[in-house]
Protein backbone atom coordinates (compact mmCIF):
# COMPACT_ATOMS: atom_id res chain seq x y z
CA UNK A 1 0.00 0.00 0.00
CA UNK A 2 1.26 3.48 -0.80
CA UNK A 3 2.38 5.99 2.10
CA UNK A 4 0.58 8.79 1.70
CA UNK A 5 2.12 12.38 2.76
CA UNK A 6 1.16 15.65 3.10
CA UNK A 7 1.79 18.27 1.16
CA UNK A 8 2.31 21.23 3.81
CA UNK A 9 4.40 18.90 6.21
CA UNK A 10 7.51 18.20 3.67
CA UNK A 11 9.84 20.78 4.77
CA UNK A 12 13.79 20.50 4.02
CA UNK A 13 15.67 18.55 6.72
CA UNK A 14 18.54 21.25 6.75
CA UNK A 15 17.34 24.86 7.12
CA UNK A 16 13.01 24.00 7.56
CA UNK A 17 12.20 25.71 4.16
CA UNK A 18 8.64 24.88 3.05
CA UNK A 19 10.11 26.28 -0.73
CA UNK A 20 11.03 23.82 -2.72
CA UNK A 21 10.84 21.98 -6.18
CA UNK A 22 8.98 17.86 -6.55
CA UNK A 23 10.44 16.15 -9.12
CA UNK A 24 9.21 12.44 -9.83
CA UNK A 25 11.31 9.66 -11.14
CA UNK A 26 10.89 6.29 -12.93
CA UNK A 27 12.63 3.08 -14.27
CA UNK A 28 11.28 2.98 -17.77
CA UNK A 29 12.38 0.34 -20.00
CA UNK A 30 13.64 1.37 -24.27
CA UNK A 31 13.26 -1.33 -26.05
CA UNK A 32 15.62 -1.81 -29.53
CA UNK A 33 14.92 -4.80 -32.19
CA UNK A 34 18.40 -5.99 -33.26
CA UNK A 35 18.93 -8.79 -36.03
CA UNK A 36 22.01 -10.25 -36.60
CA UNK A 37 24.20 -7.29 -34.62
CA UNK A 38 22.40 -4.42 -36.65
CA UNK A 39 19.31 -2.88 -35.08
CA UNK A 40 16.50 -2.84 -37.28
CA UNK A 41 14.02 -0.83 -35.29
CA UNK A 42 15.85 2.60 -34.41
CA UNK A 43 12.69 4.19 -32.23
CA UNK A 44 12.61 3.61 -28.67
CA UNK A 45 9.52 1.67 -27.46
CA UNK A 46 8.76 3.41 -24.12
CA UNK A 47 6.29 1.15 -21.72
CA UNK A 48 5.21 1.35 -18.41
CA UNK A 49 7.57 1.68 -15.57
CA UNK A 50 9.31 -1.51 -14.58
CA UNK A 51 9.36 -0.29 -10.64
CA UNK A 52 8.46 2.23 -8.37
CA UNK A 53 9.13 5.54 -8.78
CA UNK A 54 10.69 7.96 -6.15
CA UNK A 55 9.94 11.55 -5.11
CA UNK A 56 12.96 13.91 -5.17
CA UNK A 57 12.90 17.30 -3.70
CA UNK A 58 15.20 20.29 -3.81
CA UNK A 59 15.02 22.91 -1.01
CA UNK A 60 14.62 26.42 -2.92
CA UNK A 61 16.69 28.24 -0.05
CA UNK A 62 19.54 26.02 0.59
CA UNK A 63 19.64 23.81 -2.61
CA UNK A 64 19.41 20.49 -0.54
CA UNK A 65 18.17 17.64 -2.17
CA UNK A 66 16.28 14.53 -0.40
CA UNK A 67 14.20 11.94 -0.89
CA UNK A 68 10.61 11.16 0.48
CA UNK A 69 10.64 8.54 2.52
CA UNK A 70 8.58 5.69 1.22
CA UNK A 71 6.73 7.92 -1.36
CA UNK A 72 6.45 6.75 -5.36
CA UNK A 73 4.69 9.17 -7.06
CA UNK A 74 3.28 12.42 -6.74
CA UNK A 75 0.05 11.07 -6.51
CA UNK A 76 0.72 10.05 -2.72
CA UNK A 77 0.89 13.84 -1.78
CA UNK A 78 -2.16 15.59 -0.50
CA UNK A 79 -2.61 18.89 -1.51
CA UNK A 80 -1.16 19.30 -5.08
CA UNK A 81 -4.23 19.30 -6.68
Amino acid sequence: MAHIIDLKNIKCPKCSCTTFTLTERHILPHTRDVENGICIDNKDIVGIPESEGKVLVTCYKCKHIWKLQKVTSMLNINGLD
